[in-house]
Formats: C-alpha cells, structure tokens, sequence
C-alpha cells in the first residue's frame, strides 16, 4: 500500500506540473497603455476660432478675428507666425 500512497501523491503533483507548464507556454499579455484623452493646443483652438469668424460678415468677421487674436496670442506676438508684431517703423524724427 505505500506504493499506492507515492503513486497518489505523484498524481496531482504531474497535474500540477502540467498547469504550469500550460502557464509558462502562453505569450506573456500586451500591456496596454491608456492614452488620457488629447486636447488640443493653443493654436489649434486659435485656428477653429478664426475659422468661425470667418462665416460672419466682413466687419464683424474682422472684430471676431482680432478678439480671438488677443485671447491666444498673450506673450506670444512676435513669436508665433499667427501673432504678427507691428511692422517696425521708418519715421526716425
């Protein structure tokens, strides 16, 4: 009879073994990384602004423009070649 007891306790030790070579044969799952939703950059909301200005009619489309200029250009004019500076000046008097 003790060698029917050894013979049970191999049993589940073999079935055991095979679970976890059945695990270890499976390709290890892809993590995926959650991209947190994009939002968009200053320039591209500034675009869509001017876009929707440009439905309105010539005066107020020019005011509707310039308002969205001085909202997304702030510490930006000059810089950016959406926010233009002054034209430089030729009166030297």
């Amino acid at each position: 009879m003790a060698t029917d007891a050894r013979h049970l306790d191999a049993a589940p030790n073999s079935e055991q073994a095979a679970a976890n070579e059945t695990v270890a044969a499976l390709p290890p799952m892809p993590v995926t990384q959650t991209q947190e939703p994009s939002t968009p950059d200053r320039w591209q909301v500034f675009t869509a602004a001017v876009t929707r200005c440009e439905r309105e009619n010539a005066l107020v489309g020019f005011f509707c423009k310039e308002s969205a200029r001085l909202q997304y250009c702030d510490g930006h004019w000059g810089v950016a070649p959406q926010c233009p500076s002054g034209a430089p000046s030729n009166n030297t008097r």
